[in-house]
C-alpha cells in the first residue's frame, strides 16, 4: 500500500528579487574593507550580514530609502530671518504714532503711520521713520539660532543668535523681532 515517491527538494537558491520592468543593476565590486584574517568566525557573521544588507538595498524603493533618511537624520539647529534696514540689524521697533482717518470730501481713507527702529550698535540708536518706509526698505538676514532664554521676571524668550552671511555677529534679540 506504500507507495513511493521520487519528491527531492529544490536547493535554495538566494539571488536577488527581481521586479518587473526594471532593468538589473551591474555593480562594481567595492574593495572591502574587512579582513577574513582577523576572526574567521567573525567574518562569517560580517559576511553574512552585509550580503543581508546588499539584499534589503537591492529589494528597497527609493522613497522608503529616502523617507528613512528624512526621519533619521540629524536636526541642523533653528534658522530665523531677523530685518535689516539701511544696512543695520533691527533689534527692535515700536509704533508709535497709528492714525487712520477718513477724508470727508474725497472719501479716501488716510494713514499717519510713525515707527521708531532700535538698531544693534553698542549705543542703541534709534530713528523715527513712517512705517510705509520700512515695509518696503526692509531686507531679511538669515540667522542661526545658537542658544534660548527666558527671562524670569518678564517670561520673555530671548536667542543667541548668530549671522550666516557676510561678517559673522553674535547678538541678542527678543524673539518678537525675529521672522
Amino acid at each position: 500500500m506504500e507507495e513511493e515517491t521520487n519528491i527531492q527538494e529544490a536547493p535554495v537558491v538566494e539571488e536577488p528579487i527581481k521586479r518587473r520592468g526594471r532593468p538589473s543593476k551591474t555593480k562594481k565590486e567595492e574593495p572591502s574593507v574587512l579582513t577574513t584574517e582577523a576572526a574567521p568566525t567573525e567574518s562569517a557573521t560580517v559576511k553574512k550580514l552585509l550580503e543581508r544588507i546588499e539584499r534589503l538595498e537591492y529589494a528597497a524603493s527609493k522613497s522608503a530609502v529616502n523617507a528613512f533618511d528624512s526621519r533619521n537624520k540629524k536636526p541642523h539647529g533653528k534658522e530665523a530671518t531677523v530685518r535689516t534696514f539701511d544696512d543695520k540689524i533691527v533689534v527692535g521697533w515700536k509704533m508709535i504714532k497709528d492714525r487712520v482717518e477718513k477724508n470727508p470730501t474725497t472719501g479716501f481713507w488716510f494713514e499717519d503711520q510713525q515707527i521708531v527702529l532700535v538698531y544693534l550698535d553698542a549705543d542703541g540708536f534709534s530713528e523715527a521713520i513712517p512705517y510705509q518706509t520700512f515695509v518696503r526698505r526692509y531686507r531679511d538676514l538669515k540667522v542661526r539660532v545658537l542658544k534660548e532664554a527666558i527671562e524670569a521676571d518678564t517670561g520673555i524668550t530671548i536667542w543667541t543668535v548668530e549671522t550666516l552671511e557676510g561678517d559673522k555677529q553674535t547678538f541678542d534679540i527678543d524673539i518678537r523681532f525675529v521672522n
